[in-house]
């Protein structure tokens, strides 16, 4: 079944789509005169559809789906998706999160350890500068002692160089401890910095985990498809892959379709040869065969400016154009999946009387 590119969300005014292509306008083509009547055959379709899609990553079961033509209300079950595959993965993904606050409480720790490192650091720090002052100091005092003792003439004494090169040793060594001071404590800080970028990484894979196993949960949670709105169960979605109880879906794949049960719509695959012809507020009519056939009035309500088959670059014949007729009469009873013939009278806007069935149409078998 061919079908639009694009669907409605909202139910809206009625129409048809019709589903074939134009047959030939006769034998020999198109002629240089296109007849006023132009014949289409189609199907019947919902006008208002909401295709509801898998939202499962990679590919799922359908366990099970609500009986077509079934009448639901919004928020009602129509189908449900296998999600063992995805238990079994968040059980692992779980295990992953575990693991990962247990990393970061071990880097927090390591924090906490460097913290005390540069508490240490910065007392070693300080004990290397005070025995630098207290050894200066006592030089000191020893060259006093040995100045005095070497009375008031001066006269330098062996004890007394010595004391004095002690005192420049000791005031070399107190300078060297406040220069290594700074550098013990930066050291102790340095691997500080390092654990807490390790804190910090540690976070991240934690962050990552634990989003992961929200997804999980939540597409877990969207294996049950509900109804968005009030409507009708429909099993044959616009991608042509009818989808039933035990079949294999993909994530973004239509599941099932809610149809508004009381609006139709039929749109047509028109040859490129035709499509210029047509025009929307052109009056249509769809016949539904049957023992006595059925006419609906209707109108052409959109003609697609791009092709729907083909390509836009190719031959003619090979592009096709959807065009929608929206109908005026009653609808009830028109079975969606129905085979219609649809007479378009070009030129001839809707409002005017009733087409005429016995009018010229080549394409019309007798």
């Amino acid at each position: 079944m061919v079908v639009s590119p694009s669907s409605r969300a909202v139910f809206g005014s009625a129409t048809v789509l019709l589903l074939f292509a134009v047959a030939p306008l006769s034998a020999q083509g198109a002629p240089h005169s296109e007849p006023a009547l132009l014949t289409l055959a189609g199907q019947v379709e919902p006008l208002g559809r909401q295709v509801l899609r898998s939202r499962l990553p990679g590919e799922a079961i359908v366990l099970w789906l609500a009986p077509e033509g079934q009448l639901v209300r919004k928020g009602d079950r129509v189908a449900e998706l296998d999600v063992t595959p995805l238990r079994e993965e968040l059980a692992t993904r779980e295990i992953d999160v575990a693991r990962a606050l247990s990393d970061v409480i071990e880097a927090e720790a390591a924090v906490e350890l460097h913290a005390r490192d540069i508490r240490i650091a910065e007392l070693e720090a300080g004990i290397l500068v005070a025995a630098a002052e207290v050894e200066l100091w006592t030089a000191r005092d020893a060259l006093e002692r040995a100045r005095r003792e070497a009375g008031e003439g001066g006269e330098e004494t062996a004890a007394l160089r010595l004391a004095q090169g002690r005192v420049q040793l000791a005031e070399l060594r107190l300078e060297l401890a406040k220069l290594r001071a700074p550098d013990l404590v930066a050291a102790a800080e340095a691997g500080r910095a390092v654990a807490r970028a390790k804190v910090d990484e540690r976070r991240a894979g934690l962050d990552l985990a634990r989003e992961r196993v929200e997804m999980l949960e939540e597409a877990i949670a969207s294996r049950q498809v509900l109804a968005p709105v009030d409507g009708m169960v429909f099993h044959t979605p616009r991608s042509h892959e009818r989808v039933s109880a035990g079949s294999v879906v993909r994530e973004r794949q239509a599941v099932v379709e809610i149809v508004d049960p009381t609006r139709r719509q039929v749109a047509a695959l028109v040859h490129a040869d035709d499509v210029a012809t047509l025009r929307t507020g052109h009056a249509a009519e769809v016949v539904i065969p049957g023992p006595t056939d059925r006419r609906v009035a209707g109108r052409v309500s959109r003609v697609a400016s791009l092709p729907v088959s083909g390509t836009e670059d190719g031959p003619a014949a090979a592009r096709q154009f959807q065009v929608v007729i929206e109908l005026d009469g009653e609808q009830q009873g028109l079975t969606i999946g129905t085979t219609a013939t649809v007479r378009i009278q070009r030129g001839q806007p809707a409002g005017r009387p009733p087409i005429d069935p016995r009018a010229r149409d080549p394409q019309r078998r007798r």
